[in-house]
């Protein structure tokens, strides 16, 4: 990527410092040790020269290459790619990535459980003897 992450941190948070200009002016008030976060002309120009070396870096890199943008690429100018799914089987792929969402994290799923028993619980002790009237 062209910028060395400092020893003993985190990477991925080095790396999202560095793509944002936020993380500038974080840096800024870090060395000024003043906490004025305005987005000045020399914040824009550095955030401009790193995205600079960034793209010089990746465009330099084997995955660059491997994956080399096509120039011929023609992109469909209508949106009747996105209607050609019935709703029948958006609704499926839906809540087939629910359900998977819901197994994989069992705690929650028995969270729900205990809270909608507690729910139907009370529901009926509030509700008992209405319907015999």
């Amino acid at each position: 990527m062209g910028f060395k992450a400092p020893p003993f941190s985190n990477p991925a948070t080095f790396f999202m410092k560095c793509m944002n200009p936020e993380g500038l002016m974080v840096e800024n008030m870090l060395k000024t040790h003043s906490f004025d976060i305005a987005m000045t002309p020399q914040i824009r120009a550095e955030f401009k020269e790193r995205v600079e070396i960034m793209l010089k870096y990746y465009k330099e890199s084997k995955d660059f290459q491997i994956i080399k943008p096509s120039t011929d690429l023609v992109l469909p100018q209508n949106n009747d790619y996105l209607n050609k799914v019935r709703w029948f089987t958006q609704y499926h792929l839906v809540t087939q990535r629910a359900l998977l969402n819901e197994f994989r994290n069992p705690l929650d799923l028995r969270t729900k459980f205990v809270s909608s028993i507690i729910y139907a619980i009370f529901l009926l002790c509030a509700f008992y003897g209405v319907l015999y009237y």
